[in-house]
């Protein structure tokens, strides 16, 4: 409807506002991709292996805390960098003890996210998500790699 309006008030034929209108949607999809091409790409040369506590809140509330805080600093386990540099069994058995560290340490809740319901150790960096291996409460490991939604920040926005 509005190209047709356009057509009118440019005194051009609609076909020639059609395709105008199709480049620019063309252009415009490429380059939100270089952008998440371009972000995706920092993102994988600063990915660092790391463990996380899963809650069962994904949406913090109230929101303004993690805002703060930050999702990270609060979802992540802090784990000593050689555990990723350990065989499968001696990681397993060092993220065993951070896990039930955490978890003990955080009485299963995490501040604005809810309770812990599961860890996941964040080994490989993909294409808009990552993939890693889930274990329980007890620190034990829980069935195959699987993808791995990323955390997702919070921020405050100010009015200005």
């Amino acid at each position: 409807m509005i190209a047709q309006h356009l057509a009118g008030a440019l005194q051009v034929e609609n076909e020639l506002v059609a395709a105008v209108t199709a480049a620019t949607a063309r252009q415009q999809q490429d380059e939100a991709s270089q952008r998440t091409l371009a972000r995706e790409t920092a993102y994988r040369t600063a990915f660092k292996p790391h463990l996380r506590c899963e809650t069962e809140r994904a949406i913090p509330e109230p929101l303004f805390v993690a805002a703060l805080l930050t999702s990270a600093r609060l979802r992540l386990v802090p784990v000593c960098s050689e555990t990723w540099h350990a065989s499968a069994d001696e990681r397993d058995r060092l993220l065993k003890r951070a896990i039930q560290d955490h978890y003990r340490e955080h009485a299963a809740r995490i501040i604005a996210f809810g309770a812990v319901v599961a860890y996941t150790a964040v080994l490989m960096p993909g294409y808009l998500v990552d993939f890693g291996f889930s274990y329980d409460l007890n620190g034990d490991p829980v069935g195959p790699m699987q993808s791995v939604e990323r955390l997702q920040e919070a921020f405050l926005v100010s009015e200005s």
